[in-house]
């Protein structure tokens, strides 16, 4: 059995010009948390480990009080997305991005430069990149 046969089918959320990014004035958390989470379990199934074994919690249910003390800083887009996406310990996200970043370290390399308002939301391969910003979230 082939690795693609054993994941969603995710087209249908994918932007195209047949399937255009929907007009918000947001984050798309949905198709986010579904490409996330699609990634996610594409990599866990490259890694050799079965679907069957993999920790399905959100951000919120993995990191318990430490992220529950930053919920109040979040936009509720960010929020939904979090808890919708996969945060799984211990895997390669991505080549260059290890996986959402822990709620102690979201706002460590945007000190002061914005009023809190820029975070880093996926963490950088460090064996590959000498600095943590992967993905900011503004």
């Amino acid at each position: 059995m082939s690795l693609s046969s054993k994941l969603s089918d995710i087209s249908r959320h994918l932007v195209t010009p047949d399937n255009p990014a929907r007009e918000t004035d947001t984050l798309d958390y949905q198709r986010c948390a579904l490409l996330h989470n699609f990634l996610v379990e594409y990599s866990w199934l490259a890694d050799g480990q079965s679907l069957a074994d993999l920790d399905r919690r959100s951000f919120f249910e993995r990191n318990g009080d430490e992220a529950e003390e930053i919920r109040e800083r979040l936009d509720p887009a960010l929020i939904a997305f979090l808890e919708a996406a996969y945060d799984v310990e211990g895997t390669v996200f991505y080549l260059w991005v290890v996986g959402i970043t822990q709620p102690s370290e979201m706002w460590i390399n945007h000190e002061g430069d914005d009023e809190g308002e820029t975070l880093t939301l996926y963490w950088t391969n460090n064996g590959i990149c000498p600095h943590t910003n992967g993905l900011m979230y503004h």
